[in-house]
């Protein structure tokens, strides 16, 4: 009786089984030294249903799975294994790659299955062979009786086909749902990852109360400008405004044409107070309506339904947070209206530095706490997860650390990824 495996390329080694596992990884490269993803194994047998296709058998790190230095292969019906058993230097096919029980066997070294030249044999003894005749249907996902005579290999392959089809058609059906609730750039996602954007970065250090400068701000302009550059975003760095011209650059960026812009993001590190930050001059911006309301969808057309993110490392309040620094971005005094940052817009996100009615922190030798963990979680996390999720890590991290809190507030309609999940 003649026994032969074949090497099943591209249909079967690219596509997933409804009972087997499968990764798209290095050992699907056509590589010589490397295992088939599928093997078919054909002849004439008493047994056929020993026949068929066998998938390379994957661990819990989706790795192949090896025995005595072979890979392992599971048929796609049956609970059978192609294995290799290292005392008799032979390759089995039988029930249980871990035990020597198996029902056919070729003596043969060969490191891989594809380059096995040997005969394959079947062993009639005196163990007990187990009723192989029905066999689960995984292209169905049925308990159905299926009597392996009947089954052609090219009913097989037509079965695989069809159950291939309808999987892509579910997977197209779960990328459209993702694609329509993520924020998409203008040109669509599916012709670039990046988000693309405008960002505006306002940093005051130096203000005309000598005793209110920023001791060790310096350099967080840089770290954001290099943070939010890296998520594909055009950054412009103002450092040292007054309110008055923090205002009306605000109101030259809502008469520029963002249609080419997926977001825009807006960064102020300055002092505050609840609801407001702190020119240069010690006059005050308010968040809602002098920063937000300025690219709202009827005082800036080109940004409606687009994200828009404001980043405030500022004092929101006189209050201490455990765990205080030395030195805060505060002012004397403070007012406690939550209404200070809800926005009625659509699409806005703010982040504070702190909890309303307290203060932000900063190091005179490190910068601000918080900018510093959301250039860090930016760079860790930016190419993957969106901001909401990015803005929890900081959160959690800054909290674990210093046991200040950040807080925000949102009226965001879809998930925000600078960068697009690799499956849309």
């Amino acid at each position: 009786m003649a026994m032969m495996l074949k090497v099943v390329t591209d249909l079967l080694s690219r596509e997933s089984n409804r009972n087997t596992r499968s990764t798209t990884t290095t050992w699907y490269d056509d590589d010589d030294n490397a295992p088939a993803p599928t093997l078919l194994l054909e002849g004439e047998s008493e047994q056929t249903s020993y026949m068929g296709f066998y998938q390379l058998l994957i661990d819990d790190n989706n790795q192949p799975q090896y025995q005595h230095d072979r890979p392992v292969y599971k048929h796609l019906r049956t609970d059978l294994y192609i294995y290799y058993w290292a005392k008799t230097g032979r390759w089995f096919v039988g029930p249980n790659f871990r035990e020597d029980i198996y029902w056919l066997h070729v003596k043969d070294s060969s490191i891989l299955p594809q380059k096995i030249t040997g005969a394959w044999k079947n062993v009639h003894n005196t163990r007990t062979v187990v009723d192989l005749t029905k066999a689960r249907a995984p292209w169905r996902g049925l308990d159905a009786d299926i009597s392996p005579e009947t089954v052609t290999q090219e009913e097989c392959i037509r079965r695989l086909q069809e159950d291939n089809t309808r999987l892509r058609t579910e997977l197209g059906k779960a990328n459209l749902r993702l694609y329509r609730n993520i924020y998409t750039n203008p040109a669509g996602a599916m012709s670039q990852r990046l988000l693309h954007g405008k960002g505006v970065i306002f940093n005051n250090i130096h203000f005309d109360n000598t005793s209110w400068h920023r001791k060790g701000a310096e350099g967080d302009s840089e770290k954001m400008k290099c943070a939010l550059e890296s998520l594909g975003l055009q950054v412009v760095v103002h450092e040292n405004k007054t309110g008055g011209e923090i205002k009306n650059i605000m109101k030259q960026e809502a008469l520029i044409d963002h249609t080419n812009d997926g977001c825009f993001v807006c960064v102020i590190m300055s002092h505050g107070e609840h609801g407001m930050v702190c020119g240069t001059d010690e006059t005050y911006v308010d968040i809602k309506n002098g920063l937000v309301k300025h690219l709202s969808g009827s005082a800036c057309p080109s940004l409606a339904g687009k994200p828009k993110v404001f980043i405030i490392q500022a004092c929101q309040g006189d209050k201490e947070q455990s765990g205080s620094l030395s030195n805060s971005d505060a002012t004397p005094s403070c007012t406690n209206n939550l209404r200070a940052f809800i926005s009625d817009e659509a699409d806005v996100f703010l982040g504070l530095a702190t909890a309303p009615g307290c203060v932000a922190q900063r190091d005179e030798n490190e910068g601000a706490p918080y900018i510093n963990k959301i250039v860090e979680v930016l760079g860790r996390e930016g190419q993957e997860q969106d901001l909401v999720t990015m803005m929890t890590m900081v959160n959690d991290e800054m909290n674990e650390k210093s046991k200040n809190v950040s807080s925000s507030f949102s009226t965001l309609r879809k998930k925000l990824f600078f960068v697009m999940p690799q499956n849309v």
